[in-house]
């Protein structure tokens, strides 16, 4: 954030991640979204697909503008660049069930094909794909999944050449959490 101060944070995903702390943790995967706030200005972080939290918060990003529909992503990005956060609790939990909030009401793949069309990939700084949890996903069609949207993310990343605005960063900061957890000891 210091080296794109206008950068837009693209948050996908069931919950807003406003927590101020978890457990004494600041640092949470719940706390996301208010890290991000504390560093950027409320109209910077750009919350889609979100449809699980309190009164209170879905008060809070109306009342800063922040929901957003895949209609309005092009209107509302400026040019100048996006981090793009996609948690895999985006999709419906009957098509991708292994991950940490199972509300109903998400995505199927023609939604997130539309969300593809919709973002200016040449603006693009950073991405980061999270929330899949492996041992929740017996049949592994979560995790394939997980690949499918890696992929569709990394070819429209790829449609961009060398001369566009496309920078080095992009490739530097994808990456993708699966949460992992390990057995108690």
């Amino acid at each position: 954030m210091d080296r794109f101060p206008d950068l837009f944070v693209l948050q996908i995903g069931a919950s807003p991640n406003l927590q101020a702390e978890v457990q004494g943790d600041p640092w949470h995967s719940n706390c996301a979204s208010t890290r991000i706030l504390d560093r950027l200005p409320g109209d910077q972080l750009l919350q889609l697909g979100v449809r699980h939290g309190t009164k209170d918060k879905f008060s809070e990003m109306k009342t800063d503008d922040r929901i957003i529909e895949i209609s309005d992503l092009k209107e509302r990005v400026q040019t100048n660049g996006i981090y793009l956060n996609l948690q895999l609790d985006a999709f419906d939990p009957s098509f991708v069930h292994a991950t940490g909030t199972l509300e109903q009401g998400g995505w199927y793949w023609n939604e997130f094909k539309k969300l593809i069309a919709a973002v200016p990939w040449d603006q693009v700084r950073g991405v980061e794909i999270s929330g899949l949890i492996p041992e929740r996903d017996e049949s592994a069609y979560s995790s394939l999944m997980a690949a499918k949207a890696v992929r569709e993310i990394m070819l429209s990343l790829g449609k961009w050449p060398s001369s566009s605005s496309l920078s080095l960063l992009t490739w530097v900061s994808f990456k993708v959490d699966i949460n992992r957890r390990l057995p108690a000891s």
